[in-house]
């Protein structure tokens, strides 16, 4: 009989750090997302840790065309939470698994007036707290016992977005809800 804890009687316990880069899209713009988490990792099968991340390129909004200078800001985006996931057959050099990121963040609007010479802020930011669902499918490379590469493919679904201006929504969830693909370095003790 085998055992999804088992090895001698003991859950062999081990973990890794790892840089997240992501690539997605924020509207119809391509978006690049950059971050880190770090796991606890058991018989080296499943993993439980934290993770965040956070959109690195610029976007920009309107939000009110009436006015003679419109207001255009710049959308932040930024989130973090639990990290889990399972790994298939992780001795073979190259083996696949899944995962979930789940968090809590923001979506943040900046607003400014454009000025002939240059942007200045104006004193009205834009902050919708929002919740993150990012599941997707891998596949990983062993390198080294320390270092391995995972390559990912999954979906973003964003909720809570709920944040007016003069009575109409700033974001909206068609824009943040999107497949989004990831390249994950991973180093920790993987023997």
């Amino acid at each position: 009989m085998r055992y999804i804890f088992s090895g001698q009687g003991k859950t062999k316990v081990s973990g890794f750090i790892a840089p997240i880069m992501g690539f997605s899209a924020i509207g119809n713009e391509f978006a690049f997302f950059m971050g880190g988490g770090g796991a606890v990792l058991l018989n080296q099968t499943f993993y439980i840790g934290a993770f965040g991340e956070g959109l690195t390129t610029r976007h920009y909004t309107k939000i009110n065309e009436s006015s003679i200078f419109p207001p255009k800001g710049k959308t932040s985006f930024g989130y973090g939470g639990f990290w889990l996931g399972y790994i298939h057959k992780s001795q073979n050099p190259i083996h696949f698994g899944a995962s979930t990121r789940l968090g809590w963040g923001s979506i943040y609007y900046d607003q400014y007036y454009k000025d002939v010479n240059n942007n200045f802020p104006v004193d009205k930011d834009y902050l919708d707290n929002v919740f993150v669902f990012v599941p997707q499918i891998e596949a990983e490379f062993n390198f080294f016992k320390w270092m391995k590469i995972n390559v990912g493919v999954g979906y973003r679904v964003v909720a809570g977005i709920n944040k007016e201006y003069a009575g109409q929504l700033i974001f909206d969830k068609k824009d943040f809800n999107k497949p989004q693909a990831t390249l994950t370095l991973c180093f920790g003790y993987f023997k």
